[in-house]
């Protein structure tokens, strides 16, 4: 049986760990977004996009794949290693010849310097691959929650000094670089993993069958959550993208650090009752029911009080990145309930099924955004990506629940049917309360959050809803 109570023991640890993580890099880029400008920000969100795509070339699916397979031998895990090893050399020289290709699409030369320091952080990002797959299969929990504090608090600390020595957008290419070698440094001495002399594809051969349907899926969605970026860059230019791509990492804060507290711990767990598809259904829909509470409560907050979130946290320079923040915000739900698709799919062996979602969500995406961007304005590309991602929670449920699980889909969707009411209650609660006369944007979020929170607890108590707040 699947020990509930070893999920909410590993739930805890984790759900502080990733918070304390989160309250660092949220200090650190609010001290950063004072001392650089939205441009700069924006030059290395343009940058990002290609290093991202490296970065799944450097995965293959291969994490996944050891967490997955229990039939891996510690043979296998060397070999995958040393494998990594190789293409960690040869993607690291590749995208620093890329980076001529990158500075010539967006018609700065900057990104050749840039991409020579980036290539750094993909180099390790590779190397890690395996290391931190072992880690997670092994449920080393704690170990993962103090590498990423150590890692985000060293490497925030290192970017902040650069930028006040006038480093501009390379203060924090450098510190993506650090958070790379902490974390690599990290797991290489915690799983003393070792490189093999002679290479045997064998063990590649084990994992073929799963890891490239996920490989197929993380290539494709890489393009439906990057096309934004890369159109906004070449066409809206990086002053544009840097409030734009503010807008929607804030956006994800919650999405990331809700899910992938999750994440982590539902795959490696889940993976060993991969036969019982009953028993994963049950236990994950009431996870996910945790999730939809959460998730609606946070959307409501968020589109809101964007105008305020955005001046405490980045400072009023940010303004921009106001109505494009609080458009997304609406999507938060859909993808805090969502989001831990992937890992469940993983977890019953159906990562076809998650292509499959892949190949029917993507181009409609990819579509969304091409015709938002003649708008030329970033409100309309947050809009389409928003109608993208809550398209995104439709397919994905619908296929994950009838083919993955051949479960009733009504009674699915019957789970979240007093969260809109919730939405509401929430939202008019901020709308009737007032605020007006309150300069201080910080008292303002404080009185909001209590309102607001106070309101949605009675709310949940009211309609019962209270009761799913328990694993």
């Amino acid at each position: 049986m699947m020990n509930r109570k070893d999920i909410k023991r590993q739930t805890i640890f984790v759900f502080f760990s990733k918070y304390i993580s989160v309250f660092i890099v949220l200090v650190i880029n609010s001290i950063l977004a004072r001392i650089l400008q939205p441009e700069e920000f924006g030059i290395v969100a343009a940058i990002s996009v290609f290093t991202t795509f490296f970065n799944i070339l450097a995965d293959i699916g291969i994490g996944s794949a050891i967490v997955q397979n229990r039939k891996l031998s510690p043979n296998d895990i060397n070999m995958l290693f040393t494998i990594t090893l190789y293409l960690s050399i040869l993607l690291t020289a590749f995208f620093g010849i890329f980076s001529l290709f990158i500075a010539g699409f967006y018609g700065n030369g900057v990104y050749i310097k840039i991409g020579a320091v980036l290539s750094l952080s993909l180099f390790f990002n590779t190397l890690n691959t395996v290391p931190n797959a072992v880690l997670m299969r092994n449920e080393a929990f704690v170990s993962v929650g103090i590498r990423t504090i150590t890692g985000n608090l060293l490497s925030g600390i290192c970017a902040i000094c650069f930028a006040l020595k006038g480093a501009g957008c390379y203060s924090l290419v450098i510190q993506s670089v650090c958070c790379a070698a902490v974390i690599f440094a990290w797991n290489f001495w915690s799983t003393r993993l070792k490189i093999k002399r002679k290479i045997d594809f064998s063990c590649v051969k084990k994992i073929k069958d799963f890891s490239v349907y996920l490989f197929g899926f993380n290539l494709l969605n890489y393009f439906a959550r990057n096309v934004d970026n890369i159109l906004i860059g070449k066409f809206l230019g990086e002053t544009a993208l840097g409030y734009y791509d503010k807008a929607y990492k804030l956006m994800l804060y919650p999405v990331q650090n809700l899910t992938y507290v999750l994440n982590p711990i539902l795959h490696p767990i889940l993976a060993k009752h991969q036969t019982n598809l009953d028993l994963i259904y049950i236990n994950y829909v009431k996870l996910l029911k945790i999730l939809s509470l959460i998730g609606i409560y946070i959307s409501a907050f968020c589109l809101f009080n964007g105008r305020e979130i955005i001046f405490v946290i980045f400072g009023k320079q940010w303004g921009n990145a106001i109505r494009a923040f609080k458009i997304l915000s609406v999507s938060i739900w859909f993808q805090v309930t969502n989001s831990s698709t992937g890992a469940v799919y993983a977890s019953i062996n159906q990562t076809k099924l998650l292509l499959k979602s892949g190949m029917i969500y993507i181009p409609i995406q990819i579509f969304l955004i091409i015709g938002a961007i003649s708008k030329k304005n970033i409100e309309a590309v947050a809009a389409a990506a928003a109608v993208g991602l809550i398209l995104k929670f439709f397919i994905d449920y619908i296929i994950l629940i009838k083919k993955g699980f051949k479960n009733s889909l009504c009674k699915f969707f019957a789970n979240f049917k007093m969260e809109p009411l919730l939405f509401a209650i929430c939202y008019c609660s901020m709308v009737l309360g007032g605020t007006i006369g309150i300069k201080s944007d910080v008292i303002v979020l404080m009185y909001n959050l209590a309102l607001s929170g106070s309101v949605f607890v009675i709310a949940l108590l009211v309609t019962r809803q209270i009761k799913y707040l328990k694993l």
